[in-house]
C-alpha cells in the first residue's frame, strides 16, 4: 500500500504515472463554466452560447485521454459536476467508456438561493464492460445522502465529505486498490481511501493545500 501526494499541475503529473496501474479516478475537479456573452446585432441582444463552454470541454478531453491510459481495464472514473458542466463533461465520457450513470448526491438540506434552492451536485461514473464491480448484494442506488461538510468545519471551500467519497471508493475499487484524485484540494478523497486501506495518489496545484493534506495525512510522501 503506498500513500503519495504530488505538488504539480495535474495533466503533466499524470504523464508520469505508469500505464493501466489505477484502479479508480475520483475527483471534484473546477468547473466553472465562462461567462462570454456573444452580441446577436438584433439591438445589441445578447445571448450564451454553449460555444462558450468549448475551453473547458478541449481541457476535459486531454484529461480523459490521461485517465484512459492509467486506469486498468477493471477500472472507474468518478467525477463531481454541476447541472451547467454536466455537458461538456459527459460527452469525452461518452467517447471513451461504455458505461456511463448519473449519481445524485443529496446533501439533504437545500443550499442558498431563491426560488429553486440546490441540495443536490451530480457525480458522472464512467466505466468499461470488464471494469470492477462489487457482489450483487452490495449494489447501491444512484442516489447518495450524506450531509455536507459544515462550513466552519471546512478545509476546502468545496469540501466533501469523507463518507460520501468512503461509499464511492469502496463501490468501485477492490480491497488494496489504487484511487487517484488529480485535483486532490483538502485531500478528502484520499483520506478515504486511507480510511478504506487503499493505496492513493493525489495531485494538487495549490501549495496551501498539500499543506492541509500532509497535516491530515502524515504517513503520505511526496513522489511516486
Amino acid at each position: 500500500m503506498y500513500k503519495t501526494i504530488i505538488h504539480g499541475d495535474s495533466l503533466e503529473e499524470m504523464k508520469k504515472i505508469p500505464d493501466a496501474s489505477i484502479d479508480a479516478v475520483i475527483t471534484d475537479p473546477p468547473y466553472f463554466m465562462m461567462a462570454h456573452y456573444i452580441s446577436q446585432g438584433d439591438g445589441g441582444k445578447k445571448r450564451r452560447r454553449w460555444s462558450d463552454a468549448s475551453i473547458l470541454q478541449a481541457w476535459w478531453k486531454q484529461l480523459c485521454n490521461e485517465f484512459e491510459r492509467l486506469l486498468k481495464p477493471s477500472g472507474h472514473v468518478i467525477v463531481f459536476c454541476n447541472a451547467d458542466s454536466y455537458p461538456a463533461f459527459f460527452i469525452p465520457m461518452y467517447e471513451r467508456f461504455t458505461t456511463i450513470n448519473c449519481l445524485v448526491w443529496d446533501k439533504t438540506t437545500p443550499g442558498l438561493g431563491t426560488m429553486w434552492r440546490r441540495q443536490h451536485e451530480m457525480i458522472i461514473a464512467a466505466r468499461h464492460s470488464k471494469s470492477y464491480r462489487p457482489p450483487p448484494k452490495c449494489s447501491k442506488p444512484d442516489i447518495l445522502k450524506h450531509k455536507i461538510v459544515p462550513a466552519k468545519r471546512r478545509r476546502h471551500p468545496v469540501e466533501k465529505p469523507v463518507e460520501l467519497l468512503k461509499e464511492l471508493v469502496e463501490h468501485a475499487t477492490p480491497e488494496g486498490g489504487t484511487v487517484l484524485d488529480p485535483f486532490a484540494g483538502g485531500g478528502s478523497c484520499l483520506m478515504a481511501a486511507d480510511e478504506l486501506k487503499r493505496s492513493y495518489i493525489g495531485i494538487e496545484m495549490e501549495e496551501d493545500y498539500i499543506d492541509i493534506i500532509r497535516e491530515r495525512l502524515p504517513d503520505a510522501k511526496t513522489s511516486l
